[in-house]
C-alpha cells in the first residue's frame, strides 16, 4: 500500500504547477548551473527550447546571448536549428 503525505503531495503539485508557469525561469536556472560544461550547456539549451512557450523562445535567446557570450556559437547553432 502506498501512503502519500497530504502536505508533501500538495507541495509537489504546487511545484509542478509553478514550473509549468515559469519554465523560462527554470530553464535559466538550469543553464546557469550547467554552464561549466559546453556540451552539457548545449544539451540543456536544446531541452529548454522544447519546454518553454513558443513566445518565450526569443526571450531565452536574448538572455542566453547576453549571459553566456562565451557560448555564442553554440547558442546561435541551437536556435537556428
Amino acid at each position: 500500500m502506498i501512503h502519500i503525505d497530504g502536505e508533501n503531495h500538495n507541495k509537489t503539485l504546487y511545484f509542478k504547477l509553478l514550473l509549468k508557469k515559469n519554465m523560462l525561469e527554470f530553464s535559466k536556472l538550469i543553464l546557469k548551473k550547467v554552464s561549466f560544461c559546453k556540451n552539457l550547456f548545449k544539451k540543456e539549451l536544446i531541452k529548454s527550447i522544447k519546454w518553454i512557450k513558443k513566445k518565450e523562445v526569443v526571450k531565452l535567446k536574448i538572455w542566453a546571448l547576453a549571459t553566456f557570450y562565451q557560448f555564442e556559437t553554440i547558442i546561435l547553432e541551437v536556435f537556428n536549428q
